[in-house]
């Protein structure tokens, strides 16, 4: 494919008694006193949740990302204190959702590093071997 064909978008689920975990085709939210709510992840449409109060949705068809994400979104208001929190602005777009550490290296770059030392060093004896 070309490089960033994906459009991707991060949402943090903030609060206590928050958290997503993904199970198959469907994204299960707890939402404090709200409760659970679950969304099916619809064709076209990527999910990964990284960690239980991230959830990443990706896909090749902007449309089909932007829809999913304003069921994310509406699932409940960011109120400051909890609700679905969106990371950054628009869309961003991606060549692949795997290698997300290269891409945090990348983006954040010497602070990152910094901060995980353990993967720098694995990455360096990566490059020790041609």
């Amino acid at each position: 494919g070309n490089a960033a064909d994906l459009y991707y978008k991060k949402f943090q689920v903030v609060g206590t008694g928050h958290d997503v975990a993904l199970e198959g085709k469907n994204v299960n939210f707890n939402l404090g006193s709200d409760g659970p709510a679950t969304l099916s992840v619809p064709d076209g449409v990527e999910v990964r949740v990284p960690r239980k109060n991230e959830v990443v949705i990706a896909g090749k068809d902007k449309e089909k990302v932007l829809d999913f994400c304003g069921q994310v979104q509406g699932l409940k208001k960011d109120t400051g204190k909890e609700g679905v929190r969106r990371v950054g602005k628009g869309l961003r777009q991606v060549e692949t959702l795997d290698p997300t550490y290269e891409k945090k290296l990348k983006l954040i770059g010497v602070g990152y590093r910094a901060a995980v030392k353990g993967k720098t060093i694995v990455l360096n004896l990566g490059y020790s071997h041609p």
